[in-house]
């Protein structure tokens, strides 16, 4: 199972944001691959506007209470 480390959504003008943290890469494609992100692309024309972008993005600093 995939250790996701964080979740962040950003209710905000568009576009709407949701990132998701893993402790690797691994753990990244197997939360990508997995059944909940099947389901999501499998419907999401009646869920979102367009479909989602989905990129790797680069952590440069971090500060968690």
């Amino acid at each position: 199972m995939a250790r996701r480390v964080a979740v962040i959504g950003l209710d905000c003008a568009e576009p709407r944001l949701v990132f998701d943290a893993f402790a690797d890469e691994t753990g990244r494609q197997a939360h990508l691959n997995g059944p909940i992100a099947k389901a999501l692309m499998a419907h999401a024309s009646e869920l979102l506007s367009k479909p989602p972008s989905i990129e790797p993005v680069e952590i440069l600093g971090a500060k968690v209470p």
